[in-house]
């Protein structure tokens, strides 16, 4: 992770919201900037699944830019948004286990035909007869 790092650049910039005055002088949102498609610590495939995941937060180009303006402070926003970034990675590479179809007991089908027939039979029963 380390070696990442090296490769994260930040650009500030005002942030909106609560601050007053101090919003309007200070640079305090932080936008983090990593170039996925030119970084060397991830393989094709890993690329390709950080892509497919953090679609929202990737530019054409192939660029993932986390914004944080949380915080009133510039060091504490620019904590957070390497803090999420560096979640995110891991929630993406995160390979998901596959799905195994559940086996549906011979009982739970017996009930489920026994509350069929039960319901048809009341609903039978409803029925007005016409002669």
């Amino acid at each position: 992770m380390n070696e990442i790092r090296e490769d994260i650049r930040y650009i500030s910039s005002r942030s909106s919201g609560s601050g007053g005055q101090h919003v309007n002088k200070v640079s305090t949102r932080v936008t983090l900037i990593f170039d996925l498609a030119a970084s060397p610590h991830f393989t094709e495939a890993e690329k390709e699944r950080i892509g497919q995941k953090l679609s929202s937060w990737i530019t054409k180009s192939g660029i993932i830019q986390v914004s944080c303006d949380t915080s009133r402070s510039q060091h504490r926003n620019k904590e957070l948004a390497t803090t999420r970034f560096f979640a995110a990675l891991q929630a993406a590479l995160k390979k998901e286990k596959p799905r195994k179809a559940a086996m549906v007991p011979e009982f739970v089908k017996q009930k489920r035909r026994i509350n069929k027939l039960a319901n048809s039979q009341k609903k039978e029963l409803r029925k007005k007869i016409i002669f």
